[in-house]
């Protein structure tokens, strides 16, 4: 009898246990659901722009995807016209090819205008410890058979930029010399960089991903606390322009489910540039120079950020480095309402929350400025503009 009661006990915990398991991913899924449903709410109640802004005298801001990947590369299956029926929902104005290293792309892959989106050419190329995106590229350039350095003195000799992607997990570009910018932000880098969310990861996709997929994409990002880092030290000593990396691939499948579909892809981030004319050597032009902000569009549309400083006798935009004066202005103005910060040297120097901001200067440094949106409960990452350099 006594072994009998022991295994009847043995027996119901094994089933009180199962019963506990079927019970998670339901009580779960109706908690996320319901997270997920608030969010959708908060952004759908985001009027499309509460503040416009002035028109930008001889220059307009244009959107657009950087790092795009296709069949030209190795882990991408991606058609042309995939790629611009998507950046056509997306409402993009360019996007940046780089697929991996292949002379393929020089035969086969896009460039010029297409479908009426500005497509430009560029390569990824990984090798030596970095990731590098090479952007505007006129011909294929063998990088295997020569050291990195050499490869990038080349392609600057041939006018192309020369960016570095995910400049946290390939660390090797930081003893290279005349790169023109960084990524600031990486799609695939902030959906790897916490791997105790792929729990959550999981169960979201596996029960509700089908009901609020973009609200499910929206869970990777955060502020790129270690990219920003690297960025700040970086413009301590020259010019460095800040882009972010949409990393699109449209590859990574899951039960029976596209999570990364190129259009996604392209609303998640954008990278804004302030042209004169839209084509290709004024966008080649404005990635250079920093001439432009990154912004998390799929919460809302950033066009017509604006970032500057005014003195008497200039005014200056993002990218641009101009002579410290006492009585020079630092401005700034949100399409949105949020909550800002202004970033000396990597230090938070003023901070509020509005639509405009205002601050005057007391002495030389590189200053940025950060917008985030509350969404629910959390304020999240939302605009990022590049420097103005106050030597």
């Amino acid at each position: 009898m006594r072994i009998g009661e022991k295994e009847r006990r043995i027996l119901r915990g094994r089933r009180v246990r199962f019963a506990l398991l079927l019970l998670l991913p339901l009580v779960f899924s109706c908690a996320s659901t319901a997270s997920l449903q608030a969010l959708r709410n908060d952004l759908q109640s985001l009027p499309p722009h509460t503040v416009a802004a002035p028109p930008l005298e001889d220059f307009r801001d244009v959107r657009g995807a950087v790092h795009v990947h296709s069949y030209l590369s190795h882990d991408s299956e991606g058609r042309p016209e995939e790629i611009l029926r998507a950046a056509a929902e997306a409402g993009l104005q360019f996007i940046i090819m780089t697929d991996h290293t292949n002379p393929r792309i020089f035969e086969e892959g896009m460039h010029g205008w297409q479908e009426g989106v500005l497509v430009i050419r560029g390569m990824e190329i990984i090798q030596e410890g970095a990731s590098l995106l090479a952007i505007g590229m006129n011909e294929y350039l063998d990088h295997r058979r020569m050291p990195l350095q050499e490869a990038v003195d080349r392609l600057k000799a041939e006018g192309v930029l020369v960016f570095a992607a995910h400049p946290r997990t390939y660390p090797g570009w930081r003893r290279l010399k005349g790169l023109d910018g960084i990524e600031i932000y990486d799609i695939f880098d902030d959906a790897t960089d916490h791997k105790g969310r792929y729990f959550n990861y999981f169960f979201d996709i596996l029960f509700v991903f089908d009901r609020y997929p973009d609200e499910v994409f929206l869970s990777i990002l955060d502020r790129p606390e270690k990219e920003l880092l690297l960025w700040d030290g970086a413009t301590q000593s020259r010019r460095v322009a800040g882009i972010a990396g949409n990393d699109a691939h449209q590859n990574v499948r899951l039960f029976g489910r596209q999570i990364d579909p190129y259009a996604r892809s392209f609303r998640f981030v954008n990278t804004h540039l302030l042209v004169a004319t839209l084509d290709q050597t004024a966008l080649l032009e404005a990635l250079a120079e920093g001439r432009g902000y990154v912004s998390f569009d799929i919460l809302a549309d950033a066009t017509g950020f604006r970032f500057g400083a005014r003195g008497e006798k200039y005014d200056g935009r993002m990218g641009e480095a101009l002579p410290f004066r006492e009585g020079i202005e630092l401005y700034a103005r949100a399409p949105q309402s949020g909550r800002f910060r202004l970033i000396k040297d990597g230090v938070v120097v003023d901070r509020g929350e509005g639509t405009t901001l205002s601050f005057y200067p007391k002495g030389k440094g590189v200053y940025r400025v950060e917008w985030l949106l509350l969404l629910g409960d959390r304020w999240r990452p939302w605009i990022y503009s590049n420097p103005i350099y106050l030597r």
